[in-house]
């Protein structure tokens, strides 16, 4: 059973907390965080779902060099079913081919998270941003 944030109050705090660390954490574990908080987040509760996908997303596109290596050696398949709900955004912001590149090479290797999600569609669509 998953365990979601109890209040917004709960919410806004995991989210300070990892603002509050980056300028003394590595890029590295600034992304896991922003992953282990997200199952957290109920899907139907919006506002803390955008609010979610709008900081990860900026804090991605402006680390998009450390991103990339993360996705390449360190990315679950979870993971990269949780980063999928941000490709467009990431996309939009970076404007990045070595960024799609990366994505479609991660996409082999979980060719059963691509097919549940749809992430090749997802990938097909952000490209069409660039």
């Amino acid at each position: 059973m998953k365990q979601f944030f109890d209040s917004d109050d709960e919410f806004h705090s995991a989210m300070e907390e990892i603002i509050e660390k980056v300028p003394t954490t590595t890029t590295k574990e600034i992304f896991r965080s922003f992953l282990n908080i997200r199952p957290k987040v109920f899907d139907e509760c919006y506002w803390q779902l955008n609010e979610f996908h709008k900081e990860f997303s900026t804090y991605i596109a402006n680390h998009l060099t450390e991103a990339i290596d993360f996705i390449k050696n360190d990315c679950s398949e979870f993971d990269f079913v949780l980063l999928s709900e941000i490709f467009d955004e990431i996309v939009e912001e970076s404007k990045s081919r070595e960024f799609i590149k990366i994505l479609r090479e991660t996409a082999k290797k979980y060719p059963n998270a691509c097919e549940e999600y749809n992430i090749i569609t997802c990938i097909d669509e952000v490209e069409g941003y660039l």
